[in-house]
């Protein structure tokens, strides 16, 4: 199983088959605690239902920039996705779950969102408990009323991430 970068507009990803796309559960990313407790409901979800999972980080470019060239360097969101790669756990894991992460560079954020979710999409949230995540509880209201099914799930403790040596996801 690898992970598979993708800026939106700048790298395509290379479809599995031609045919009938494949069934995703979506992770949006919120912060690495967050999104590893969503990676792993997003994981057993997956291989239930034989789908691959799909890393979204929502990056909102300021008009005086160009939409190719965010505030933060592709190589920042790369070190991102890598720092969840080293510590994505295989817990129980039958089997490898194909991951592909992609970075939507927009200029609205609940537009770039709404672009790149199918109608009905199992949209995973990781939650922890601070005031800011007051937002992504928002968030998940305004998806369910999308009629998307919104999961909020637990975060890894920061502990948790710095004792972790299981590595889930290969490099492709």
């Amino acid at each position: 199983m690898g992970l598979l970068l993708k800026e939106t507009g700048i790298v395509a990803v290379p479809s599995r088959e031609q045919g009938a796309a494949p069934v995703e559960v979506l992770v949006l990313y919120t912060d690495v605690p967050s999104t590893l407790g969503a990676l792993r409901t997003a994981a057993q979800l997956a291989q239930g239902l034989s789908a691959r999972i799909r890393l979204l980080l929502i990056e909102t470019v300021p008009y005086p920039l160009p939409l190719d060239e965010p505030r933060r360097h592709p190589r920042f969101f790369e070190l991102q996705f890598q720092t969840l790669v080293d510590r994505y756990p295989a817990d129980g894991a039958r089997r490898p779950v194909e991951t592909v992460a992609e970075i939507v560079l927009c200029r609205d954020a609940w537009e770039g969102l709404r672009a790149r979710l199918p109608r009905g999409s199992v949209v995973v949230i990781g939650k922890r408990s601070h005031w800011w995540q007051r937002a992504a509880d928002r968030l998940a209201r305004r998806l369910r009323a999308e009629g998307h099914h919104v999961i909020r799930t637990a975060g890894v403790t920061s502990s948790a991430i710095l004792h972790s040596g299981a590595k889930g996801l290969h490099h492709a």
